[in-house]
């Protein structure tokens, strides 16, 4: 067993802190949507996440999810068995390839910030009308605000979120949920010193008894 040389150590998660971060030490809610995707609560000191299952098993609504929804489109278009989408000129251009094998054998086994480099001509082809990206997108962000109301269940008094692709998708929410999104107000590296602070406060107390 490692013996730490601190006098004193407390370890949470990278949700916790994030979290803790997003509302400046004070109680809240906060969705990650970047590579991955998650939601994350902390109300009168209970915690509860949901989603973060990891690709390709969940992660649904972030960019590994939507790379790899329009990589499949793609596919399914240059095999003739799907309909047309200008994604599928885009990942050509992409992998200077020239039919689905040659995007298929570049991408197999790669990890999810692979897929996730990709959510960008998603959204690009969505805001250009493209029906399959439209498709991507509004599914992601639909099912975000099923998270983000999943979170707004347990009470908390704010709901962030960060990550690359909490902008982006903002103008796709429920317009109940935009509304209630606010902007975090410190990064995950200030909840890290924040939770360093009340644990310290707490162990205090807890002597101080």
């Amino acid at each position: 067993e490692w013996e730490h040389p601190f006098k004193q150590m407390f370890l949470t998660t990278d949700l916790h802190t994030a979290c803790i971060g997003a509302h400046e030490g004070g109680d809240g809610a906060v969705i990650i949507t970047g590579t991955g995707s998650c939601g994350f609560s902390h109300v009168k000191g209970q915690s509860v996440n949901y989603g973060g299952h990891g690709f390709a098993l969940g992660d649904k609504g972030s960019g590994a999810w939507m790379g790899l929804e329009a990589i499949k489109a793609v596919l399914v278009e240059l095999d003739g068995l799907g309909p047309q989408t200008a994604l599928t000129q885009i990942m050509k251009n992409h992998f200077n390839a020239v039919n689905a094998m040659d995007i298929a054998e570049q991408m197999a086994g790669q990890p999810s910030s692979s897929y996730a480099k990709l959510a960008r001509y998603v959204f690009d082809a969505a805001h250009q009308g493209d029906v399959i990206a439209l498709a991507i997108v509004k599914d992601g962000a639909a099912y975000v605000s099923q998270l983000a109301h999943r979170l707004l269940a347990n009470n908390p008094p704010r709901l962030s979120m960060i990550g690359g692709l909490a902008e982006p998708l903002n103008k796709w929410l429920d317009p109940e949920i935009a509304k209630r999104v606010e902007m975090p107000k410190q990064p995950p590296e200030m909840g890290a010193i924040y939770f360093a602070q009340q644990s310290v406060l707490e162990q205090d107390q807890k002597v101080a008894l």
